[in-house]
């Protein structure tokens, strides 16, 4: 994928761009390199290391069709070109830090069938006038714990390309692209280089994965990953035009992670002029913002609805499942417009509880084209019952007993009130406790997972909806 997420301007990025884009900056090749022993002190937050027997072990475990499908793209392609002739384009990024650890995991699978030793093999380009600080220090320490051969080169990619397959034998590159990048809209798991260039074929595992799940795969397989996603930065290219991404800006002028954003067409909001302006990018730094690809059914696009006073605000999405199709719509709505917190939504859908196949079509349809979403139980329901598998099949995520609705449950509800069975929702739901409130939001990226009507946690779960909206997205409440 570009960017260590890179823009195809950038140098920094790794073969990403390149590999898509196909264009050309003259330079000298320099020595390949091992690299010197560098500070760690660029590592993120420790979240752990485990050998690649337990990571691939974890990716199994995890039951997510997305993992084990990249998971099997990967091995595929060891098994058709052979270790030797596959390497990961490694420049950091959120995207090929997936990638290289998904590498890493399949090739000790082909190791462990084929008993052999073969090592896992990267590449870097580096421009010291437009990499990241910390960006080479971070790609050299990974591969250093992980006993991955890097190759550092200074060069144009088309150059660094070729000498790669001429001379050390490259037929493959694992890449971070995916489907939502400017460049990945007509590529498949494998993908063949074009006529101009050396041949070789770029492999993508994560073509069909989205923002969310690339945080997903790395937080849940507990892998380190560049610190500045810590501090705000969903996407890293070019270091004098990548940014604090204004959505995670908090009220005390901090940014939250960037694992937090929910509004996956924001990802490269980090280059917005605004937050631009006030971060002082170099002269030459072209900037704009980015462009949604999710249109409304209401002609406007995704991030752009207008509240009554005419100002911009985040689009908001409502799906009823309900035993009861004709009264679901209407008694949710009088019930937040009795609570007169002011949610706007710009489209509501009606589906009945029976029919899991339309509801998981309208899961899908309305987080790609809204901010946010709120999937409600309706009338005929209590709990999440409704609801949980909807979200599960719609983002192909196993549904799991959570121990704290579980707990939540048992101490304020009965089996009248909620059953058992809403105490079991997608794996990496997020429950977001509210000061005073009894119930949570429960979120799961852009989803916002709501109890039936005649729950007794209601009032309590649409109220901390709502806080958490108004926080997230500056919602007018």
């Amino acid at each position: 994928r570009a960017p260590v997420d890179m823009q195809p301007s950038s140098l920094v990025v790794g073969t990403s761009a390149a590999l898509v884009a196909g264009y050309v900056i003259a330079c000298r090749i320099s020595a390949s390199c091992w690299p010197q022993e560098r500070s760690s002190t660029t590592l993120g937050p420790s979240r752990g290391s485990s050998k690649a027997g337990e990571l691939r072990k974890r990716i199994a475990e995890s039951e997510s069709a997305l993992f084990l499908e990249a998971l099997e793209v990967t091995a595929s392609a060891l098994r058709l070109y052979g270790p030797q002739s596959v390497w990961v384009s490694f420049n950091g990024g959120k995207d090929a830090t997936t990638v290289f650890h998904l590498v890493r995991a399949a090739l000790n699978e082909y190791n462990g069938f084929h008993n052999t030793r073969h090592k896992m093999h990267a590449v870097y380009f580096h421009n010291d006038k437009k990499a990241i600080e910390g960006t080479r220090e971070f790609v050299e320490q990974t591969c250093r714990t992980h006993d991955v051969d890097l190759v550092v080169l200074r060069c144009g990619y088309k150059e660094g390309i070729q000498d790669l397959v001429s001379n050390r034998g490259a037929k493959a590159f694992v890449i971070g692209t995916r489907s939502n990048d400017p460049n990945g809209r007509n590529s498949g798991h494998f993908h063949p280089s074009s006529k101009t260039w050396p041949v070789f074929m770029r492999v993508n595992p994560v073509i069909h994965w989205d923002y969310g799940t690339v945080w997903e795969f790395l937080r849940e397989m507990k892998i380190p990953y560049f610190h500045l996603y810590d501090q705000g930065y969903t996407s890293l290219g070019d270091r004098n035009c990548s940014f604090r991404n204004p959505l995670l800006k908090k009220p005390d002028g901090s940014y939250s992670p960037a694992y937090t954003l929910t509004n996956f067409a924001s990802e490269r909001s980090d280059r917005s002029t605004e937050d631009a302006s006030s971060q002082k990018p170099h002269a030459h730094c072209s900037v704009s913002n980015s462009s949604p690809s999710a249109s409304h059914p209401t002609g406007g696009v995704r991030g752009e609805s207008k509240g009554e006073n005419g100002s911009l605000r985040a689009s908001l999405g409502l799906l009823i499942v309900s035993e009861d199709v004709l009264g679901g719509d209407g008694v949710f709505r009088d019930e937040w417009r009795a609570l007169r917190l002011g949610l706007e939504f710009d489209e509501v859908v009606t589906v009945g509880s029976w029919d899991m196949k339309r509801a998981v079509e309208h899961v899908r349809r309305l987080s790609k084209s809204f901010d946010y979403v709120i999937i409600s139980a309706g009338r005929g329901e209590r709990g999440l019952e409704a609801v949980a598998p909807a979200v599960a099949e719609a983002f192909k995520r196993t549904i799991k007993r959570n121990e704290q609705l579980s707990a939540l449950h048992k101490k304020f509800g009965d089996s009248h009130t909620i059953p058992e069975v809403s105490s079991h929702i997608p794996k990496s739901t997020r429950l977001t406790f509210i000061k005073g409130l009894q119930y949570p939001a429960i979120i799961y990226r852009n989803v916002y997972l709501m109890p039936g009507v005649r729950s007794a946690y209601f009032k309590s779960a649409l109220r901390a909806i709502a806080t958490t909206l108004d926080a997230a997205a500056g919602l007018k409440m």
